[in-house]
């Protein structure tokens, strides 16, 4: 991937300022700002000494609301008035990202406890669609689909049981992939279905 100035922390500068905006209204339900801003000075060092990670270093990734993150409630969609500790630890997928340079730029929002493919939420709002004002953007994944079909992120992270990526990435134009269950760890995930869930 290149960017046109070379610059990670540039790129994700730009993309924190596009949350702000009337369009990405609801997409994000917590920023990992700080975090992210670490990672993309690192991604810019390793540039520099050609000591790059692969081909995921750099990216600026968002996460599905469902995935734990060390230090913080995982919501799944639900109220933020719910009761239950921080997570002890990321999420396999999650910290498979770091370890492999990712940038994470925040949590995304998503139907609540992943349970409908229509992307509303009474808790934390709605996002829009990215291809149509006014439509629904299609869930459960649907403030992940949303942040890459408005290029707030360049990927992002979720999960798919009966097409959690798929329904939102065809309602907002991008692409959305279902990997065979298990092949990426749900550990750290929170489960619609132990048997048919997958993080894509």
């Amino acid at each position: 991937m290149t960017r046109q100035d070379g610059s990670v922390r540039t790129q994700l500068e730009q993309r924190l300022a596009l949350i702000e905006k009337p369009e990405a209204a609801h997409v994000f339900t917590r920023l990992l700002a700080d975090s992210a801003r670490r990672e993309a000075d690192a991604a810019d060092a390793r540039r520099e000494t050609g000591a790059r990670l692969g081909p995921l270093d750099g990216l600026i990734i968002s996460i599905k609301d469902l995935f734990d993150i060390e230090g913080m409630v995982t919501f799944a969609g639900a109220t933020p008035k719910v009761k239950r500790p921080p997570a002890s630890c990321d999420a396999v997928a999650v910290a498979r990202l770091r370890q492999a340079g990712a940038v994470l730029i925040g949590l995304t929002n998503m139907t609540e406890y992943a349970f409908s493919g229509l992307g509303l939420n009474p808790h934390w709002g709605t996002p829009p669609s990215a291809k149509a004002d006014g439509r629904i953007p299609g869930g459960s994944t649907s403030g992940g689909a949303v942040s890459v079909a408005r290029g707030i992120a360049d990927v992002a992270l979720g999960t798919d049981t009966g097409g959690s990526t798929r329904i939102p990435a065809a309602f907002n134009g991008i692409v959305g992939s279902k990997p065979t269950s298990h092949r990426v760890p749900t550990q750290g995930a929170f489960p619609l279905s132990y048997a048919l869930d997958s993080i894509g």
